[in-house]
């Protein structure tokens, strides 16, 4: 929904037809675990709001884009969030910075926090981007800083765009010591996904895409919370760029 001008409300209705979670043996590797408590909130197959939040947007000076969400994020979490993001040269490259203050949220009531886990988790990063070789579809991007679980370090994300497909990697590595599980310690989050449009399952154009990724086992490390949008990574077709290459072919349709 769009109440006003640059402002939206985002919701989200999780249903699993069929899972085994409850075959699962993975207890929580922390005491105050950022992810490994997955099961807690994936376990039951009954319909949750997974995501109800406010999102605002907003321009800056000097051509810097703000962004500014509150509410439930994902299953876990609901808190708060804000990004700020400039880009240069067209869009070729940019850089922003990016905080979220969440708490977990409680595994059986939608709209409750968890009496079990009080802290609030923070993030806090510089984010860079770069289209490395804009012809072919090749960027970048780098999130450097702090993650849930108070880990500091980066994660690095590589991807390539053709004819609106994208597949990429990235890898995260953070600093692990303060961590009390030896499967958290030294750990590092990698995997790769690919984005295809929904154009190619009809007879004519479509709006959207869907996404498939395969991702190391789930950790506690490296972990970030999940936003309604984000400033960063950016689409490269929605860039100057690739407005201008594609000019003449809009104008002839």
């Amino acid at each position: 929904m769009y109440p006003w001008e640059k402002g939206v409300i985002a919701g989200e209705i999780e249903f699993t037809l069929l899972n085994q979670y409850d075959e699962v043996i993975f207890a929580p590797l922390e005491q105050e675990p950022v992810r490994t408590d997955l099961v807690l909130y994936e376990q039951e197959s009954r319909a949750r709001v997974s995501m109800l939040a406010y999102e605002q947007y907003i321009n800056l000076p000097y051509n810097v884009l703000g962004r500014f969400a509150m509410g439930l994020f994902e299953s876990p979490y609901a808190g708060f969030g804000g990004e700020i993001f400039r880009f240069f040269d067209k869009g070729r490259w940019g850089i922003g910075l990016e905080s979220e203050f969440v708490r977990k949220r409680d595994p059986e009531d939608n709209f409750k926090l968890s009496d079990t886990i009080t802290k609030t988790f923070n993030t806090y990063f510089i984010n860079l981007y770069g289209q490395i070789w804009p012809s072919q579809g090749l960027e970048a991007g780098l999130k450097i800083g702090q993650f849930l679980g108070e880990d500091v370090g980066f994660s690095l994300e590589l991807r390539r765009s053709f004819k609106y497909f994208t597949i990429g990697a990235w890898y995260t590595k953070t600093d692990t010591d303060h961590f009390t599980n030896p499967k958290n310690r030294n750990a590092a989050e990698k995997g790769v996904f690919i984005t295809f449009p929904l154009s190619i399952f009809f007879d004519h154009d479509r709006r959207g895409s869907l996404s498939l990724s395969f991702e190391s086992f789930t950790r506690d490390q490296g972990q970030t919370v999940r936003q309604p949008s984000l400033l960063y990574p950016m689409n490269p077709y929605q860039s100057v760029l690739h407005s201008e290459a594609t000019l003449e072919d809009m104008r002839s349709q």
